[in-house]
């Protein structure tokens, strides 16, 4: 019998039938952030080079590296029977070998987590709907060959390409923020995740306005709801924008289409009450997110007709 289908799966169902009750999000290891959950990809479930908690003494520790069972500490706690660090903690006093040599056989096997990239679109980038979206990734690995490229919008996947150029053509109806990503799988079954690129999908009939994404934390994390703002214009002082976001510790993106009438140098002027960024054609002009009292804020930037 072949090793490779034991590698592919055994390790992932080992540490999914014990470890994942806890190793999840919102479970009782959330101090620790790896998932262990056999539908996460590899790439995205910080088992490879995540972080750990508890050393147990070793230097550069991880949960686990490849080739590496010196630094790799779910080896270290899966390899005994102790009872202040083994793996799985409860009603263990035996060692599964079996399980510890499959699990090093695996890494043993890794080099690291394919490399894969969104060549296109780029971050920032608007589109007005309805739009066909052609995204395209760049994937790599020292692990065989590349088996396929999954697209996400979110948590939604929109499809996946086999064979180099790894392409998909997503067609969108409605307008709204998306956070794209790609995740490439290997031959051994292991996958790597791209960073995210957040492309926005303006309402052609809609009259115009800005988009905004509209998030319950200070640093653009936590998105509630997408609307379009006819224009820039609030004064919230220590209330709320909308219902679901808490009061005076939330943070809006706007994007959006200008067209300059003239081939001139622009100023662009805002008045804010904490922090502000301005960026126009992806050029940071306005860089003040700091806490303050209402302040006008000015920047300017050369912008071609048309």
């Amino acid at each position: 019998m072949s090793r490779l289908p034991l590698l592919r799966s055994g390790h992932r169902s080992y540490l999914d039938a014990n470890c994942s009750h806890c190793h999840r999000p919102g479970g009782p290891a959330c101090q620790s952030e790896w998932d262990a959950r056999i539908e996460t990809p590899l790439g995205a479930s910080l088992i490879l080079g995540g972080s750990v908690v508890d050393t147990l003494g070793v230097p550069g520790p991880r949960i686990v590296v490849p080739k590496d069972l010196e630094h790799w500490v779910m080896y270290r706690r899966l390899s005994t029977a102790t009872e202040s660090y083994r793996k799985p903690p409860l009603a263990k006093n035996v060692v599964d070998s079996d399980a510890v040599n499959t699990l090093a056989a695996w890494i043993g096997v890794l080099t690291g987590l394919p490399e894969v990239s969104l060549a296109s679109p780029a971050t920032g980038r608007l589109y007005q709907s309805p739009a066909k979206i052609v995204l395209t990734a760049r994937a790599q690995t020292t692990n065989g060959s590349i088996a396929k490229v999954e697209f996400y919008a979110g948590d939604q996947k929109l499809g996946e390409a086999t064979e180099s150029p790894y392409q998909l053509t997503w067609n969108v109806a409605s307008a709204g923020s998306h956070e794209l990503r790609a995740l490439a799988t290997d031959s051994l079954g292991v996958t790597g995740s791209s960073p995210t690129a957040t492309i926005s999908v303006l309402d052609a009939t809609s009259g115009g306005g800005l988009l905004g994404d509209y998030f319950d934390e200070i640093n653009l994390t936590g998105k509630k709801l997408t609307r379009l703002d006819p224009m820039v214009n609030f004064d919230w002082w220590n209330g709320s924008p909308a219902p679901e976001i808490g009061p005076d510790a939330f943070s809006v993106r706007w994007i959006g289409n200008i067209t300059p009438k003239y081939t001139e140098t622009y100023p662009f002027i805002a008045t804010v009450d904490d922090g502000f960024r301005l960026y126009v054609s992806n050029r940071l002009i306005v860089d003040k997110w700091i806490d303050q009292a209402p302040t006008i804020h000015r920047g300017t930037i050369g912008l071609q007709a048309g």
